[in-house]
C-alpha cells in the first residue's frame, strides 16, 4: 500500500477552487449583462395597505448551469475530506474500509450520528485525529447545526448528489444605504422603507415597501440607488458566498492535518 499522503486531497481542493472561480465569474457575468436581466419596478400605490410597493422584474432567470457548477464545487470539497480520512487510516497503519460502510468524513448533525460515525466512518483513524475531526462537526452548534459551514456542505451536497440540481435565484443581499426612497410629487414625507431580506427576483415578487405620510392620491415615490444583488441556491436560499466559505473550510481542515503527514 502506498504511503499516506495529502496529495490527492489538495488536488481535489484545487479543482474545487477552479469551480468556485468559474461560478463567481459566471454569476458576475449574468448580473452585469446589458440590458440587466433583473430590476425593480416603479413604485405603485397599494390602496389596500397604503404603502408604495416595488416589484421584482425578471427579464431572464439565472441559468441552471450555476447550480451545476455549485454541485461540482461541493462534490470536490466533500470528496477531498473523504480522501483525507482514508489517508489518516493509512497513516495509522490500518487498512481503509471501502463500500457503503467504508471510511469517509462524517458531517454529523446530531451527537448520535457522531457516535455512530466513530465506529464506522472513522474506524482505523487515530484517536487524536478523531478528536480534531469532532471539532468540525455541525452538531456541536446545537440547534444551529444546519447553518454551520459543514452543515451547509452536507445538506447542499446531499441534495445535489442524490436529488436535484440546486435552483438558482437572484436575490437582494444587502440593500444597506444603497436604496433610498423619496417623494417626487405631492405632499408627504417618507417615514418607513422596508426591504424584503433575501427577496428573490422572481417576476412580480414584492421586494420594497415605502410608507409616506400624509398620503394623497397625487403622491408619487421613486426608489433611487442599486441594491447589492447576488445569487442564492436551493430552498433555503443559501448565498453564493457560502460556497467560498465551504471551500475555505475544507482547506483549513486539510492544513490542520498537514503536520501529521510530514
Amino acid at each position: 500500500m502506498a504511503a499516506a499522503s495529502l496529495e490527492g486531497v489538495w488536488a481535489k481542493l484545487a479543482r474545487a477552487q477552479e469551480h468556485h472561480d468559474l461560478l463567481e465569474q459566471e454569476v458576475r457575468d449574468f448580473i452585469e449583462q446589458d440590458p440587466q436581466p433583473i430590476g425593480l419596478s416603479i413604485p405603485y400605490l397599494d390602496t389596500e395597505s397604503g404603502w408604495h410597493v416595488c416589484l421584482a422584474i425578471a427579464r431572464e432567470p439565472p441559468p441552471p448551469r450555476l447550480g451545476v457548477l455549485l454541485g461540482d464545487l461541493l462534490h470536490n470539497v466533500r470528496s477531498a475530506l473523504d480522501h483525507l480520512v482514508r489517508q489518516l487510516v493509512i497513516l495509522n497503519e490500518e487498512t481503509p474500509r471501502a463500500g457503503g460502510r467504508g471510511n469517509d468524513y462524517p458531517l454529523a448533525m446530531t451527537e448520535h450520528e457522531w457516535r455512530t460515525a466513530e465506529g464506522s466512518s472513522l474506524r482505523g483513524v487515530a484517536e487524536e485525529h478523531r478528536a480534531t475531526i469532532q471539532i468540525t462537526q455541525p452538531y456541536r452548534a446545537g440547534p444551529g447545526a444546519e447553518d454551520t459551514i459543514p452543515g451547509h456542505l452536507r445538506r447542499l451536497s446531499d441534495v445535489d448528489k442524490h436529488q436535484v440540481v440546486h435552483p438558482t435565484l437572484a436575490v437582494i443581499l444587502d440593500p444597506g444605504e444603497r436604496l433610498t426612497a423619496r417623494v417626487t410629487r405631492g405632499p408627504g414625507t417618507v417615514t418607513h422603507t422596508q426591504f424584503r431580506p433575501f427577496g428573490s427576483f422572481e417576476h412580480g415578487t414584492e421586494l420594497v415597501r415605502v410608507r409616506v405620510e400624509p398620503l394623497t392620491p397625487d403622491t408619487e415615490v421613486v426608489v433611487d440607488g442599486e441594491a447589492e444583488v447576488g445569487m442564492a441556491f436551493g430552498e433555503r436560499r443559501v448565498p453564493a458566498h457560502i460556497a467560498m466559505q465551504i471551500l475555505e473550510a475544507g482547506k483549513v481542515i486539510a492544513r490542520e492535518f498537514e503536520p501529521a503527514f510530514r
